[in-house]
């Protein structure tokens, strides 16, 4: 193993145990998680919107500073058709192009697991968006320092978005096995 593979593999691990660890404390909040009727009707449903528009923010963020540096950089400005390593917004569309599919996946994740386990949604949905946003700084931060630097950033955005689909797909399972 190299050591950037190694590194990967570490802060990897350091990812995933805190997305873990997160759900597990948030399964382990009864009074929300056993009377969502305290809440405002329409909870649930702002906090999947809301999650989503705010980790739509890192969209935002990595669309508006390629389009700065593409103003400001006379050999960027013609756009992506013409983009050369010399014209510096190779990084940033590497950047943007991994911060969408993450967006892409979450967003789809917190829409299911507010219609599948609207209970454990009303906590999670706001833990799984504090550890993206948080993610992805890290990601970008570390970024042009290499894969061992963004390792964390990327495991904090991506794990607590796959325990979102295995919790999703756990709830399809139990349905359909309790409905035959």
């Amino acid at each position: 193993m190299t050591d950037d593979q190694k590194q990967v593999a570490m802060y990897a691990g350091i990812a995933a145990f805190i997305s873990i660890l997160s759900t597990v404390l948030c399964g382990l909040y009864p009074p929300v998680a056993c009377n969502p009727s305290s809440f405002h009707p329409h909870s649930l449903w702002i906090n999947a919107s809301l999650g989503s528009f705010i980790i739509g923010i890192s969209l935002l963020f990595c669309i508006g500073k390629i389009a700065k540096k593409r103003f400001f950089n006379p050999d960027a400005i013609a756009g992506a058709g013409f983009d050369t390593a010399a014209n510096s917004v190779t990084i940033d569309k590497a950047i943007l192009q991994n911060t969408f599919e993450q967006v892409l996946l979450a967003i789809i994740a917190y829409q299911s697991l507010e219609k599948m386990t609207p209970n454990l949604a009303i906590l999670l949905i706001p833990t799984f968006v504090f550890l993206f946003m948080i993610g992805r700084i890290l990601f970008i931060l570390g970024y042009k320092k290499g894969a061992g630097s963004r390792a964390l950033g990327f495991g904090l955005t991506f794990y607590p978005t796959v325990i979102a689909y295995i919790v999703v797909i756990g709830k399809i399972t139990y349905s359909l096995t309790m409905s035959s």
